[in-house]
């Protein structure tokens, strides 16, 4: 009997990502493609799924107004392509806190960032940063953290996380009304999901969920 192995796969920060027209591409780093462990991990050194599409803009556009209905202070977990942080200003919160951790990603953010003085920029892993009390508390949350080890934690502290009557929503991954976070409360918009070939999302409609807190 082979002993078994532990494969400890890279972290997202570590993959190389690509940025194209319509898509976020993530490429293991080399330091990964050179190790013999490599082809024994389920993707081998194989492609990866997309980290973000364009096709999600209509349910980014939504989330940002979900996220935005008390107006006030806005948390958003995850930049990818900037597109709900660019609905979210649309809806001109008092503030805007942005948590990312991809340093290509950041470079993109601090760009974009530059000519808005709501937009507070957040470095690094959003979890260890509300364990430092780096993060406040907002009127309304958005949370998409691709690759995100510590994505449970985000249900366990969201209560932390919230004014009184605070909106939570959240990227759901499943084509159902999925709430892997053991919240109550839930409610879901079922909208089209409008896809275009991926790797990540199946199915003809995406399920927006909400929750006051």
């Amino acid at each position: 009997m082979m002993p078994s192995i532990e494969i400890n796969l890279p972290e997202f920060k570590e993959r190389r990502l690509e940025f194209l027209d319509d898509r976020i591409v993530q490429h293991w780093p080399d330091y990964w493609l050179e190790s013999p462990i490599a082809m024994l991990s389920p993707w081998g050194d194989g492609p990866l799924p997309e980290v973000m599409m364009s096709w999600e803009d209509h349910l980014m556009k939504r989330h940002a107004e979900v996220a935005c209905e008390n107006g006030g202070d806005i948390l958003e977990i995850g930049f990818g392509m900037g597109i709900s942080a660019t609905y979210i200003q649309e809806q001109n919160p008092k503030s805007h806190t942005i948590v990312e951790i991809h340093p290509q990603v950041l470079e993109r953010l601090d760009i974009w960032a530059k000519d808005k003085p709501n937009v507070i920029v957040v470095r690094g892993d959003w979890h260890k940063k509300f364990q430092r009390g780096k993060l406040g508390k907002y009127d309304g949350i958005f949370y998409d953290g691709f690759g995100d080890d510590n994505y449970l934690e985000i249900g366990r502290n969201i209560k932390q996380l919230s004014k009184p009557g605070a909106i939570f929503t959240f990227w759901n991954n499943l084509s159902e009304e999925a709430n892997v976070y053991g919240l109550e409360g839930v409610t879901y918009e079922k909208l089209p999901a409008r896809l275009l070939e991926n790797g990540y999302f199946t199915g003809d409609s995406y399920y927006l969920p909400k929750v006051v807190i």
